[in-house]
């Protein structure tokens, strides 16, 4: 059995609650209870319908989640990526990367529009997970920053 699951790095609360004060949706551990049921896991949304992959916005992004709309995704991703800056590639590969970085994910369902997407996802495959200390980074900013809490 395999199931598809919302998780990127505006969003991981599918790994872990994102406890009081969280502003959108909490998926609550939800990784964790599929495992234990041996169940196959498709990480989807990993660009946040294109909000941690390009600043141009191409008119179909579709919220999935509560308060997901365009700006409050804008906001989010405008914060996460400020916070990991350009050492790990673009922002496209440094979404990619931290979902790669999630051992409970079996696969990355990656959306492509163009040729020059699927570069940018083998290059984030070819550099790897993001290290800890970026995906620690980026659960201080998401404990803290307005964006993420009410």
């Amino acid at each position: 059995d395999v199931v598809q699951i919302y998780y990127n790095l505006l969003n991981p609360t599918a790994m872990a609650s994102a406890g009081k004060g969280w502003n959108s949706t909490d998926f609550d551990g939800l990784l964790h209870r599929c495992v234990a049921k041996d169940m196959g896991v498709m990480g989807i949304r990993v660009f946040a319908a294109g909000h941690l992959a390009s600043t141009e916005r191409h008119g179909r992004e579709a919220p999935i989640t509560a308060n997901a709309e365009n700006a409050a995704e804008e906001a989010r991703a405008k914060a996460a990526l400020a916070v990991l800056g350009t050492q790990y590639g673009t922002p496209a590969q440094a979404a990619l990367r931290f979902g790669l970085a999630c051992p409970l994910l079996s696969t990355i369902v990656v959306g492509i529009g163009e040729t020059w997407h699927l570069d940018q996802a083998l290059g984030a495959a070819e550099m790897g997970p993001l290290p800890a200390s970026a995906i620690q980074d980026l659960e201080n900013l998401r404990r803290t920053h307005p964006a993420f809490r009410t």
